[in-house]
């Protein structure tokens, strides 16, 4: 439950907190909603949350971690956003339709 609950949390909020802080480094003025639908916004919630939980619940079940899993995690979550994304042009992975 707590893998679950904290990779939902860095999911929601990576995608916001990205944008602020490439606003504080460019000195521009965008919002989230401006940019859920650009690269890399809109894959910055959904890889690392994605990341997160499937090498928690993997490193959860097998009680330990390694590099081989974390790459197994970050491949799978690579695959996810080619597989929903590429095929769709109206579609936002999630969590970028909540704004």
């Amino acid at each position: 439950l707590g893998v679950v609950t904290a990779s939902l949390v860095v999911m929601y909020f990576a995608g916001p907190l990205s944008v602020t802080l490439a606003n504080t480094l460019t000195d521009s003025d965008f919002s989230y909603r401006q940019l859920r639908d650009t690269p890399p916004f809109k894959y910055v919630g959904f890889s690392l949350g994605g990341f997160l939980m499937v090498f928690g619940l993997i490193s959860l079940v097998e009680h330990r971690l390694s590099w081989r899993r974390a790459g197994a995690a970050a491949l799978a979550v690579a695959v996810l956003c080619l597989v929903y994304d590429l095929p769709f042009d109206d579609l936002l992975l999630p969590p970028n339709g909540d704004y």
